[in-house]
C-alpha cells in the first residue's frame, strides 16, 4: 500500500503546483483499512451464523465518518471526490485466507479538525441497498458498523508540499450482520396480531355502545 500511497501523493503534488486542484482545510486521513492493525489490516466479514464467519461480497459500499465530535460527524470525502467506495473482488481476503475484505478509497479531510487535531470516527459498512440506513430495514442486505473512536489527523501543508495523512486506526474487524428471516416473519406476525386485536376491541365497543376510537357514545 504504501507505494500506491506515494503514487497518489505525487499526483496530487503536481496538481497543486499546477494549481490544478486546490487541496480543503484541515487534518488528512488515509481512507483505507490495509494499514490498521500496525500494517496487518483489520477485514470487513459477513457472519452466516451456522455457515461461519466469511469476507463481505465484493461491491459492499464503505463509508469513513469523522468530526470533531461524535455529534458531528459526516461522511470524509476522498480527494478524487466520493465518500462511498466499494470493496473490489480482488480485495476480498487480501491480506491472506480468513483476512476479511478491504476496501482503499486514496484519502480525504475533514474540514472540521485541523492539522494534527483530534477527530472521531467511524466506518459504515453495507451492501444489498443503496445506503447504510437502508439495509438495516431491507431483508437480505447486510450491514455493520465500526465502534467509535479517536485519533490525531495528519498534517495539510500549502501547496506545492504534500499532505502526510494519519493511517485510519480501525479499532477491529468490521462484522456484518442480516436479519434472520424468522425475525422477519415475527415481526410481521407481531403486525397481524396487533390488528386482530384492536380489530376485536373495536367490535365490541362499538357492541357496548361505545365508537370505540374516542369512547363516545354512537348517538
Amino acid at each position: 500500500m504504501k507505494l500506491k500511497h506515494l503514487f497518489i501523493l505525487t499526483v496530487v503534488s503536481a496538481c497543486a503546483t499546477l494549481n490544478l486542484h486546490a487541496a480543503p482545510p484541515g487534518g488528512t486521513l488515509w481512507l483505507e483499512n490495509w494499514d490498521a492493525n500496525h500494517g496487518n489490516g483489520f477485514g470487513i466479514y459477513e457472519d452466516h451464523g451456522v455457515g461461519g464467519i466469511v469476507a463481505a461480497r465484493a461491491g459492499t459500499f464503505v463509508q469513513v465518518w469523522g468530526g470533531a465530535s461524535p455529534d458531528a460527524m459526516f461522511p470524509i470525502t476522498a480527494f478524487a471526490g466520493t465518500n462511498t467506495f466499494a470493496i473490489d473482488p480482488r480485495d476480498l481476503n487480501g491480506n491472506g485466507p480468513g483476512t476479511g475484505s478491504f476496501f482503499d478509497g486514496g484519502y480525504g479531510f475533514i474540514s472540521t479538525v485541523p492539522p494534527l487535531g483530534l477527530a472521531y470516527l467511524q466506518v459504515f459498512t453495507w451492501s444489498g441497498a443503496s445506503s447504510f440506513v437502508l439495509a438495516q430495514q431491507t431483508f437480505g442486505a447486510w450491514w455493520g458498523e465500526s465502534q467509535v473512536w479517536t485519533q490525531n489527523l495528519g498534517d495539510n501543508p500549502a501547496a506545492p508540499n504534500t499532505p502526510n495523512p494519519a493511517i485510519l486506526n480501525v479499532p477491529g474487524p468490521i462484522v456484518e450482520v442480516a436479519p434472520e428471516p424468522s425475525t422477519w416473519a415475527l415481526a410481521g406476525l407481531g403486525g397481524v396480531a396487533l390488528f386482530v386485536l384492536r380489530r376485536r376491541g373495536l367490535v365490541q365497543a362499538q357492541r357496548n355502545g361505545y365508537d370505540g376510537y374516542c369512547d363516545k357514545p354512537i348517538r
